[in-house]
């Protein structure tokens, strides 16, 4: 498929087709229009995970808590290099956060636990939105842990319920290499993206998409294992991205 008929698909208007996973050719062409003004009208304009003041980006915390309903939304980051993405799904709601590398990892254990952890734990955050309700994230409504680049204290803030988490290990875009910096934005890299539809397989029947640049998990997928905690393997290339 060329890049002008995968566009005229996408943009042809909310036209209903069931979820499912891309094809890997169209990944790097559907992750950047969603941030690029060309985003599918059947999920709407994704919901910002970062905070923008004057024209520039702050270095706040944005979470997004949301129940599951009868909306299609989307939610995501473009032009990650460095920062994580935590996403926790269940059955009845989706939480994303995105936290920067800096000043949130190597900080001090107070500007950690302002910038991080309390917003799993609910308590003292510093940032754009809600600390995570476990009560919408019980093991017993299908919880599911995503993460683009690894911390491990997630499972803590649910209570070290039995919750399967996987990994994701992308490569970061070098904004010191010109060259590299050019391609925020072109393609997959550094995108993180949640698509929830309220009628993914007809019928009212519900499901949600996660991109993590070119890797997809799907709400139909078989819960990960204990060894996605360490990291999905990487797919075959798609272009140049991440291991």
């Amino acid at each position: 498929m060329n890049e002008t008929a995968f566009l005229l698909k996408v943009h042809s208007g909310p036209v209903k087709r069931e979820l499912t996973t891309l094809l890997q050719q169209d990944i790097a062409i559907y992750l950047p229009n969603q941030f690029n003004g060309q985003y599918d009208p059947y999920f709407g304009l994704p919901i910002a995970l970062v905070e923008i003041i004057d024209g520039g980006d702050t270095d706040n915390t944005v979470v997004v808590q949301k129940e599951l309903g009868d909306t299609p939304f989307q939610v995501g980051s473009a032009g990650l290099h460095g920062c994580t993405i935590v996403t926790i799904v269940s059955d009845k709601a989706a939480y994303m956060g995105h936290f920067w590398e800096i000043p949130s990892w190597p900080s001090t254990t107070r500007e950690f636990n302002e910038r991080v952890l309390n917003f799993f734990s609910g308590s003292g955050q510093f940032g754009i939105g809600p600390g995570l309700n476990p009560a919408l994230f019980t093991a017993n409504d299908n919880t599911r842990v995503y993460i683009m680049t690894p911390p491990s204290t997630i499972k803590t803030a649910l209570g070290n319920q039995n919750v399967p988490v996987a990994v994701w290990k992308y490569v970061r875009l070098n904004y010191h290499n010109p060259s590299e910096e050019a391609l925020a934005n072109t393609n997959q890299r550094g995108i993180a993206l949640f698509q929830f539809d309220p009628n993914a397989f007809g019928m009212g029947n519900r499901g949600w998409r996660i991109l993590y640049e070119e890797m997809q998990f799907l709400s139909t997928d078989p819960t990960p294992g204990p060894d996605s905690e360490n990291g999905i393997p990487p797919l075959p290339p798609l272009a140049d991205n991440a291991e």
